[in-house]
């Protein structure tokens, strides 16, 4: 069976993966990573996003710990959401958002 070299890493990215996941629960650990098949070479942040770090975040992370916890992230785009609150003011804001 032929497989393209991009999907071989893939798949060996997710078997090391999995055997760490295996590893943390034989030793009673939590665990869980993030696997995706990039569409390009090289670097793969260009397509991580927010979205799909929050529905990771979510749905595996979260749904695992079981207490209080301290999550370290590093200052990744995708690491955090910029809201029109949030947004600072620039020269082009009109003094009537200033306001409100």
């Amino acid at each position: 069976m032929y497989v393209r070299k991009e999907s071989m890493d893939v798949v060996c990215h997710r078997i090391r993966a999995l055997r760490t996941l295996q590893r943390h629960r034989e030793e009673d650990r939590m665990g869980s990573f993030l696997c995706f098949a990039a569409n390009s070479r090289g670097d793969y942040h260009g397509e991580m996003n927010v979205e799909l770090f929050l529905r990771w975040l979510t749905t595996q992370l979260l749904a695992i710990l079981e207490q209080p916890v301290v999550l370290v992230m590093d200052n990744a785009p995708y690491h955090s959401i910029l809201t029109e609150e949030r947004r600072c003011p620039t020269t082009a804001t009109r003094k009537s958002h200033l306001i409100e």
